[in-house]
């Protein structure tokens, strides 16, 4: 009798036990949609990692856009090559990434993506020179902030991958800078050339074409020997 009694109460204490510390088990699981791997790593090397990763996958996007909207043969090599060093540089920094928690997105941000959709709705010239503008621009920032990460980043895989990507972007930075040069430099010889005749100057013709006195390489026309007649 007296076992009974000691089992009943053994058994009730267990159950209170157990309703005791369910609560506290349920508060311990991870909430919808955490990341199973936890964040880690300085908050600055985290933001470099983001920002990063968004740029790398913007420059890949517009180089794909760049080899089929572009009408200048140099801006279509420099796209085809933004693609390709820009994705492999990505593939590098995703798995930094995704070793220290920070989320990899699967989509451009939507500040990013107003620049493709923009640069998409044009063509021909008109893209050439806009892109090339853009990445000028984009290359002097992506350089900054990997010279920064290099020297100044505390986690010694994010401040290696800096360093060795930053090389890469300098090039490209000289490789916008030059085809952007000639863009503009070809929008603003459309005229007529100063090494073409008609383009010396001081030399003018006349309305049929014979070069009216005042030139200083030409004679004046009744100085000129006259033409034979044909027979």
């Amino acid at each position: 009798m007296i076992l009974r009694k000691f089992q009943k109460t053994s058994l009730v204490l267990a159950c209170s036990a157990v309703v005791a510390v369910a609560p506290a088990f349920a508060q311990m699981k991870d909430p919808p949609g955490a990341a199973t791997t936890p964040a880690k790593g300085d908050p600055a090397d985290r933001a470099f990692i983001e920002k990063a990763t968004a740029g790398g996958m913007l420059e890949v996007e517009l180089g794909k856009i760049a080899q089929q909207k572009a009408s200048n043969s140099e801006v279509k090599r420099f796209g085809q090559k933004m693609s390709g060093d820009h994705a492999r540089a990505n593939s590098e920094l995703e798995k930094i990434a995704v070793n220290r928690g920070v989320p990899v997105p699967s989509a451009l941000p939507d500040e990013k993506r107003a620049d493709v959709d923009r640069l998409a709705g044009l063509s021909g010239e008109q893209f050439d020179r806009e892109y090339m503008k853009f990445m000028v621009a984009d290359h002097q920032q992506d350089v900054a902030e990997f010279r920064k990460a290099s020297t100044t980043s505390g986690d010694p895989e994010v401040k290696r991958f800096a360093a060795k990507t930053l090389p890469v972007l300098e090039e490209h930075l000289k490789m916008a800078e030059k085809v952007n040069a000639s863009l503009t430099r070809g929008g603003k010889s459309s005229g007529t050339s100063s090494d073409s005749p008609s383009g010396r100057s001081g030399a003018s013709t006349s309305g049929d074409g014979v070069r009216v006195p005042g030139d200083p390489g030409m004679m004046p026309p009744e100085k000129m020997a006259p033409s034979k007649p044909v027979r």
